[in-house]
């Protein structure tokens, strides 16, 4: 059960690693195209030219920006799976830990009354006795590809922030090169 639950430990900050580099990666890859529309120009394009420009790179951007967001939330359910994966197994072991101290010479019966918190990710938690816990064979998690166990997890804020700073420069950058040329 420890095993599981650290494999689950692992899987869950290695996710979180990537996550931050990505997402660090395309908030600065927006930044410094923002800082490209905004310096000056020495040479000027055909304002035809410059409005088929304009529309391609907006409609790259927006193609790139969904991209983004559906990984974003993929991201977060596979996120909110390692956390019930890593909680439930993590309880298990700590259950038969507790009985295994109180009378190492007696077989393992889990109680009937005896409640555990389990932590469902993303600010949510369920109670549930000793007998329900070890009832269940795995954790209840969201399988997106056959639509079956737990409900989608909600946006929380933490999964939010990155999606609305990166929406915030898109919106700017897109802005920023039609105010651009429309007040030259």
């Amino acid at each position: 059960m420890l095993a599981l639950a650290d494999f689950a430990e692992k899987s869950h900050n290695d996710r979180r690693q990537v996550e931050f580099r990505i997402t660090i990666s395309y908030i600065t890859f927006l930044v410094l195209a923002l800082y490209q529309v905004i310096k000056p120009r020495t040479a000027e394009l055909d304002l035809d030219v410059y409005w088929w420009v304009i529309g391609i790179a907006s409609f790259v951007l927006l193609l790139t920006h969904i991209c983004y967001c559906w990984w974003q939330r993929t991201f977060h359910i596979a996120s909110n799976n390692d956390v019930r994966r890593r909680d439930f197994y993590l309880k298990k072991a700590e259950c038969i830990a507790y009985y295994m101290s109180q009378n190492p010479d007696s077989n393992f019966i889990p109680s009937s009354t005896r409640k555990v918190l389990i932590n469902l990710g993303a600010g949510k938690s369920t109670e549930l006795t000793e007998h329900q816990l070890f009832k269940e064979k795995e954790p209840d998690i969201f399988i997106r590809s056959k639509g079956t166990g737990t409900s989608l997890p909600k946006w929380s804020v933490y999964s939010l922030l990155p999606l609305s700073a990166s929406t915030t420069l898109l919106i700017l950058l897109i802005v920023t090169l039609v105010l651009k040329k429309v007040h030259c």
